[in-house]
């Protein structure tokens, strides 16, 4: 209604009944519009420029003296005058900034846009994203189309610590930054938040105690499902358990890189790659391809990989974490000797079956062996659980 009234008044469409997807689409094609421009002017100049060009040429060698070498010449002349034609660079930032909003309608339309305008020589399109899942969003929208992806690594040491100099001059001492860098690694943001803490007047290590006290608190929510405000336990949310997260931790920590499949087969993943790449999507891990499959796991920032170690130094949370481990590993031993139980029992009823006692007995030395081998698993898990409980028990 208003917008029919505005229509009514002005005489020219508010745009207040169209669709977001209608919007998008019409700024979009208004972009479209501008890029086209540009690059249209820049041939029509381009083409003004060989024309004047070539009959300046031709109006020299109108004689017809060396026709094949003028022709050369003219080429020549062309290519290294005549400017070629800069494409404009739309450059997309924060593409799938969240796993919330991935299906959103304006990703699809901003990757459609991009394949039209690549494909079309309208612009350069360059898609800015922290999400890891954004290669293979692109290439299931752009199947055909080859995708050029870069990488950007953390700086190196040496490179951070210039970087901080540069920023904070000579105000603090090498040695004290060198300490910090050490533990945030060289990715910008983080280097970034430090040089804005010790600017607003806190020491470079109470500037680094907080960053790192702030990733162990992410890590810890993100990671272990908890409420780190209330103490509470979120851990439903997540694709993973606190146990398999608790495991990459411990990897990581002792560590800089894991082997991916290594992971993936652990008891506490059973193959399931699932909870790792959940874990990536989440930002707490980062998986690094080898021919396009996953080869190795690492923190997804340096920083985290020092929140890591601090989680496991920290006693309590340590000991928690055992107790649950080990419980469930012993979950897991006690239903491989139920197995084995009901496996020997239904065994003993051909025992004394001619033709297959000599394989019959063969399967239950096995089994023993298993069965020993499960109950003294139990054992030392036990014993293990005991000493983690030992940790957090209240002395009444």
């Amino acid at each position: 209604m208003i917008d029919t009234m505005i229509t009514a008044t002005t005489g020219a469409k508010a745009g207040l009944s169209t669709t977001n997807e209608g919007q998008i689409r019409k700024m979009l094609e208004l972009l479209s519009s501008a890029v086209s421009r540009v690059t249209l002017q820049q041939k029509e100049a381009r083409n003004k420029i060989l024309s004047e060009q070539r009959l300046h040429q031709r109006m020299e060698d109108s004689d017809g003296k060396g026709t094949a070498q003028a022709i050369a010449d003219e080429k020549t002349l062309v290519s290294d005058v005549v400017p070629e034609v800069e494409y404009p660079v739309i450059v997309i930032d924060g593409f799938l900034a969240s796993e919330a909003t991935k299906d959103s309608v304006i990703y699809d339309l901003l990757i459609e846009w991009a394949a039209v305008a690549a494909e079309y020589h309208l612009a350069h399109v360059i898609l800015i994203s922290d999400n890891p899942i954004a290669v293979k969003t692109i290439g299931k929208a752009l199947p055909n189309k080859t995708i050029e992806m870069i990488t950007l690594s953390d700086a190196t040491p040496e490179s951070a610590l210039a970087v901080v100099q540069r920023r904070l001059g000579d105000s603090v001492s090498t040695d004290a930054l060198k300490t910090c860098i050490d533990g945030l690694g060289g990715r910008l943001t983080d280097l970034e938040l430090l040089i804005q803490k010790i600017r607003a007047g806190m020491s470079p290590q109470d500037a680094y105690d907080e960053i790192v006290v702030r990733a162990i608190n992410e890590v810890r929510k993100a990671g272990l499902g908890e409420d780190t405000a209330t103490g509470g336990s979120s851990a439903g949310h997540t694709q993973w358990t606190a146990i398999q997260f608790w495991k990459v931790v411990q990897l990581l920590t002792t560590h800089d890189e894991v082997s991916y499949d290594g992971t993936r087969w652990h008891p506490f993943f059973k193959g399931d790659e699932a909870p790792l790449q959940a874990m990536e999507r989440a930002g707490l891990v980062a998986i690094t391809y080898d021919t396009g499959r996953p080869a190795e796991l690492r923190a997804s920032r340096p920083v985290f990989r020092t929140a890591f170690a601090h989680m496991l130094a920290d006693p309590a949370l340590s000991a928690t974490m055992g107790i649950l481990t080990t419980s469930k590993l012993i979950a897991d031993e006690e239903e491989a000797l139920r197995k084995t139980v009901v496996e020997m029992n239904a065994l003993a009823n051909l025992a004394s079956v001619k033709p297959v006692k000599g394989v019959v007995f063969d399967r239950l030395a096995a089994l023993r062996d298993a069965f020993q081998a499960h109950v003294d698993k139990m054992g030392t898990l036990g014993d293990e659980q005991k000493r983690y409980k030992q940790v957090v028990s209240i002395q009444e």
